[in-house]
């Protein structure tokens, strides 16, 4: 099988998980149940990065040691994704034993290739977005970097120490040339040129050790030195597929990384100059989504409009969430979460569109048939368009899910729902059976319920609990969502005449 290796970002434990972490990760688990539907042998990578100056200083504010602050992080999330439906091959820490195997072997490979050396480093450094500056690029005193950390207008703190430096600055027209040639490397275009204006500006020697905190991965041989974040947390992708017991791990490259923006940096610079090092290959792709506001307005404690997950879950169904989170913006772009908007998402396309047209197929079914397929009699054009339409949005969705397309994926497949609805009125099934035209009404209910299990395959990986109730309906027998693949259950005809459906209950209840 065809391998497909997906990671989410680790997540700081310095704070709970909210809806950007539930973002991210439920769109990479989009992608991992699609390739799987597809038939690739799935890798999906989650976790949390439990080391660095910002997370000792937590701990230290509330009495504790990093590492319990770490677990009692990190059992919100492992209790998380099981209720949204994240079906992650792995959980990574980074305070694992297996990780900091890895990572100091990594120090090693780049130290044996001549790409770490030894100095002394005096510059303006911001804590909570773990950037230094230089003199010149302060503002007003504090980290400008209001792009990469939105909260951040903080003081900024005088760091002088003696560290170990990344030569990342001779990696710089390598990566140029490399992303230049490779237009999918990044994504969306305008994360990509923004890239390459950053590294043509310039790419200074980055700092990866650190001797003023404690909580980290020990630098091999020079143990008064921890290794900072951007060797330590990017490594992750390496331990999690067999780095360095493998020194070249099967799985890699990564088909993948899904990220936010505010860490495009430290994924599509910083992170390939360390792989070209390492002489190992590049991800093939690192995507970067937006941010989203709330009502019209920025995400803030003080504010008290933060969405935490448990608070949403308490109130929405997880697949409608999941729905539509990935149908309400293009992935890539900022967005706004509307509770009006996820309503009304959710009462059109969820409730009036594909649940009424199952309501009302299934209905039909058992008012003209008791619920049992008839034989197929001579299809019709319309027929024929209906079936052809559901053919090309199977190979469009896998098309644009490649490019994580979700929002267009989901428009794709509501047009065939929409096709579906209309198909109803033309044909009038209630005509049909007033007139007692069986071999039509036979012809056009087959056709009907042929395609909404041909639409539930398509939305199962976003919605899979739902998906697993529809098919249920449909198939009258349980169906288990992660066994399916296209190749043994996509095509047209699988249901045969005589096949017994159950009777129609809601799947979507409209929202009041």
């Amino acid at each position: 099988m065809q391998p497909y290796y997906i990671t989410t970002p680790i997540y700081y434990v310095n704070d709970e998980p909210h809806l950007g972490h539930m973002y991210t990760t439920i769109a990479a688990d989009v992608l991992a149940r699609h390739q799987r539907l597809s038939g690739k042998d799935v890798f999906f990578l989650t976790g949390v990065d439990e080391h660095g100056q910002k997370v000792q200083q937590a701990a230290e504010a509330r009495g504790i040691e990093p590492i319990a602050l770490a677990d009692q992080v990190v059992a919100r999330y492992q209790s998380l994704w099981p209720e949204l439906s994240i079906s992650h091959n792995d959980f990574i820490r980074t305070s694992s034993e297996r990780h900091h195997k890895a990572v100091q072997a990594m120090w090693c490979r780049l130290e044996n290739a001549g790409a770490i050396y030894k100095g002394f480093y005096e510059d303006w450094y911001c804590v909570p977005c773990e950037s230094y500056w230089t003199e010149t690029q302060l503002k007003d005193a504090k980290c400008w970097d209001n792009h990469h950390c939105p909260d951040c207008t903080r003081e900024v703190e005088k760091v002088q120490e003696e560290t170990y430096f990344f030569r990342l600055s001779a990696y710089q027209d390598r990566l140029i040339a490399y992303i230049k040639d490779n237009p999918d490397f990044i994504a969306p275009e305008s994360r990509r040129n923004e890239v390459l204006r950053f590294i043509e500006g310039g790419l200074r020697d980055l700092s990866v050790s650190r001797t003023t905190f404690s909580w980290g991965v020990p630098v091999p041989g020079d143990e008064k030195h921890v290794v900072y974040v951007w060797i330590d947390a990017l490594t992750n992708y390496l331990t999690a597929v067999g780095f360095p017991e493998q020194e070249n791990p099967t799985r890699w490259p990564a088909s993948v990384h899904l990220i936010g923006k505010d860490i495009l940096r430290f994924h599509a610079i910083y992170w390939p100059c360390m792989l070209m090092a390492a002489e190992l290959p590049m991800p093939e792709r690192v995507f970067a989504h937006g941010w989203w506001t709330v009502e019209g307005e920025k995400m803030s404690k003080s504010k008290g409009n933060a969405l935490r997950p448990a608070d949403l879950l308490a109130k929405y169904d997880a697949d409608v969430l999941r729905y539509f989170l990935l149908r309400e913006i293009p992935f890539g772009q900022d967005g706004d979460f509307s509770f009006d908007s996820l309503k009304a998402r959710h009462n059109s396309e969820l409730a009036n569109d594909v649940g009424n047209l199952l309501n009302r197929s299934l209905a039909m079914l058992k008012k003209y048939n008791a619920s049992i397929l008839g034989d197929v009699g001579e299809e019709a054009p319309m027929d024929r368009a209906l079936i052809a339409d559901i053919e090309g949005m199977q190979r469009d969705v896998d098309s644009l899910l490649n490019r994580q397309a979700f929002h267009l994926a989901l428009e794709r497949i509501n047009s065939v729902i929409k096709h579906g609805n209309r198909y109803v009125e033309d044909n009038a099934p209630w005509a049909l059976a007033k007139v007692g035209n069986v071999a039509r009404l036979n012809t056009v209910l087959y056709h009907l319920i042929e395609s909404l299990r041909l639409i539930a395959i398509q939305l199962s990986p976003f919605m899979p609990k739902k998906m697993a109730e529809m098919l249920h309906q449909i198939m009258n027998d349980d169906v288990n969502i992660d066994d399916l693949r296209l190749i043994d259950c996509a095509g047209w005809g699988f249901l045969q005449a005589d096949h017994t459906c159950q009777t129609p209950a809601p799947i979507f209840p409209r929202m009041e």
